[in-house]
């Protein structure tokens, strides 16, 4: 008996803690509200400000339950509206993909199975594999012939090599040249 009520006098506890911390966060907001910071909108009570001065009644039905809506009034405020403003959707632009050549090859290798340079130049790091792909894509396109998709060890991200050299300031010098051409890439030192 003695058990439940430590119980009971903890949930009354949190309880009273509860509200007083409700409290403190509500009269918070209520001081926000009241200096106008808060970006809050509120509710003017006519969405067609179209000059009509349309009421409730007309567009929702009446007060005694009524709720056929006459959308003919809602269309024509909503015609109205567009003559005052105009969004225009942006067009969808549609890229041709040539199907009859193969893409280049990209090669997956693990990080146990190159060892051509001691710095790698990243060009990303990808969760996708088709993300990675596409970027090998790319690079191949700019020149770097022998881009490919690492994983390392305990990674779950597609690292994008662009290139591999002995020499570190060879590797900047890719790396810069890949920035140059709007492709963010770092060097790297084997481990």
């Amino acid at each position: 008996m003695g058990r439940l009520l430590k119980i009971l006098a903890y949930a009354v506890t949190l309880f009273l803690l509860y509200l007083v911390v409700t409290g403190f966060l509500k009269s918070c907001d209520s001081k926000k509200n009241t200096t106008g910071t808060t970006t809050e909108e509120t509710y003017d009570g006519d969405y067609f400000e179209d000059g009509d001065n349309d009421t409730s009644e007309e567009i929702y039905g009446d007060e005694t339950g009524d709720d056929n809506i006459d959308y003919d009034v809602i269309d024509e405020a909503l015609e109205n509206n567009d003559d005052e403003e105009t969004i225009s959707e942006p067009e969808e632009v549609e890229e041709e993909v040539d199907f009859t050549t193969p893409p280049p090859a990209i090669t997956t290798t693990s990080r146990q199975g190159s060892s051509t340079g001691s710095y790698q130049v990243i060009s990303g790091s990808y969760l996708v594999k088709g993300n990675a792909e596409n970027m090998v894509v790319k690079l191949k396109k700019m020149g770097y012939n022998n881009s490919e998709i690492v994983i390392f060890d305990l990674s779950q991200y597609h690292t994008v090599i662009a290139s591999r050299s002995n020499d570190y300031d060879e590797a900047l010098s890719i790396a810069s040249d890949l920035k140059n051409r709007g492709v963010d890439s770092y060097v790297r030192r084997k481990q």
